[in-house]
């Protein structure tokens, strides 16, 4: 059936006897590939089976998104088990990457860049993580913040998913306002619902359990709202879609005007109420016994290592801190550090003994 393809007819070219080893590592790269092409045609009609390396056990059906190719040789194993391959293709005995094979599935999607992938597949897999990766106003919001390679940063990378997570939040609660579990972003976002909208907000910070408070949520989510109303805009600019456009308009203005009053000064002023009135918790004697014991032994550690290789720069800088630390620690009651004061440990004299041993571009 595929005799004219290139690399069957690489793989007859080779002789069976002297090239055994790699007319059976061809074949099974054709093999391999063809159940990838297979399982992703599958996945893109909604339909079929998913032909992978193990089956579930005992007559179990397991969900397909379970499933996942390896990055490596594009076999297909459950996530729970991707660990367990010991795949033919590693370099050096290196494991397969998890999230590798992940991105690999998800750059098959049609539109979908690496770093919308890589920070699709860093969501929970939650409610919320379902609403934002199936809205299409998020994830065009998402496509305008990963186009300038921001996504190579781990942080900015975290900032990302912290804001998609936000607006997932508002999308989920809308949905159970409205009653409509289909409902998207860009259906809702109208200068008609804006009241509705504010109050799904503050909804979203009531149910809050993170730490930084219910105020600072309602601020995030209003952020995510304007950039929303925005990408929205801009759509609708390209579309020619000008009844959108003039509501947009309408939208932004209720929201500059509305927002403020009721979501953002009330926040703020809450901020600052509980900034006021926190609690400020003072070290007890035990402590400070516990952290000055832990100290010295930091400090003896570091200078032992020092000892044993002098041109090492971590050692310098480890033993340095140490140092400097015990240094304030020890005179904490005298209100500031003195300029010639020295610590003995082990017999060593710290700072006389780094200003002679370490070589000045260790320094």
């Amino acid at each position: 059936m595929h005799s004219q393809e290139e690399e069957v007819q690489n793989w007859a070219s080779l002789d069976p006897v002297k090239d055994k080893e790699e007319r059976r590592t061809q074949l099974l790269d054709m093999k391999c590939l063809g159940n990838h092409e297979h399982n992703l045609r599958v996945l893109e009609n909604n339909e079929g089976n998913l032909w992978v390396v193990r089956a579930p056990g005992n007559n179990q059906d397991a969900h397909y998104s379970q499933y996942v190719p390896c990055h490596l040789c594009l076999v297909w194993f459950a996530k729970s088990q991707l660990y367990r391959h010991s795949c033919y293709k590693a370099i050096d005995g290196r494991r397969v990457s998890m999230k590798k094979s992940c991105l690999l599935l998800s750059l098959n999607n049609e539109g979908v860049s690496s770093g919308m992938a890589i920070v699709l597949n860093g969501l929970t897999k939650d409610k919320v993580g379902k609403a934002v990766a199936g809205d299409m106003l998020i994830v065009e919001y998402l496509r305008v913040e990963t186009a300038g390679g921001c996504w190579h940063a781990k942080k900015c990378v975290d900032q990302i998913r912290s804001k998609l997570r936000y607006a997932g939040r508002l999308l989920c609660q809308l949905r159970d306002d409205f009653g409509n579990e289909e409902l998207s972003f860009s259906e809702a976002l109208t200068s008609s619902n804006f009241p509705r909208i504010a109050e799904a907000a503050k909804n979203c910070a009531r149910d809050d359990r993170h730490q930084m408070g219910l105020s600072e949520t309602t601020i995030k989510i209003g952020q995510m709202v304007s950039h929303l109303v925005q990408r929205k805009n801009i759509l609708a600019m390209q579309a020619k879609d000008y009844a959108t456009k003039e509501d947009m308009a309408d939208f932004k203005t209720i929201y500059n005007e509305d927002w403020p009053k009721l979501i953002g000064k009330p926040s703020r002023r809450e901020i600052l109420f509980r900034r006021r009135n926190q609690k400020i918790l003072l070290p007890t004697t035990a402590h400070i016994k516990i952290f000055s014991e832990g100290l010295k032994t930091r400090v003896v550690d570091a200078t032992s290592k020092f000892l044993e290789d002098t041109s090492n720069q971590t050692n310098y800088r480890s033993l340095q801190e140490a140092t400097l630390v015990r240094m304030i620690q020890f005179n904490r009651r005298r209100g500031q550090v003195s300029d010639k004061i020295m610590v003995r440990y082990n017999g060593v004299l710290l700072v006389s003994h780094l200003q002679q041993v370490a070589e000045p571009e260790n320094r």
